[in-house]
């Protein structure tokens, strides 16, 4: 696939790609949770954080679906 180009993909690839945003916001939820797990059972002090940043990230992605953004 080029960058930027979604003429590469198939429309059964697009469709697999594209959810509402109840799907998504369940998508991004469960992220959340799948990374807080992971950042529990890490020993390692870098993953750690790593998995709690992304879980923050998700879980921020997830409170602005349904938002208007701004052109």
């Amino acid at each position: 696939m080029t960058e930027n180009n979604h003429a590469d993909l198939r429309s059964d690839e697009i469709s697999s790609v594209i959810r509402d945003d109840a799907d998504e916001r369940e998508y991004l939820r469960k992220r959340v949770r799948d990374h807080l797990q992971l950042a529990e059972n890490t020993k390692d002090s870098g993953s750690r954080s790593i998995h709690l940043r992304l879980a923050a990230l998700y879980d921020a992605r997830a409170g602005t679906l349904g938002l208007v953004q701004p052109d």
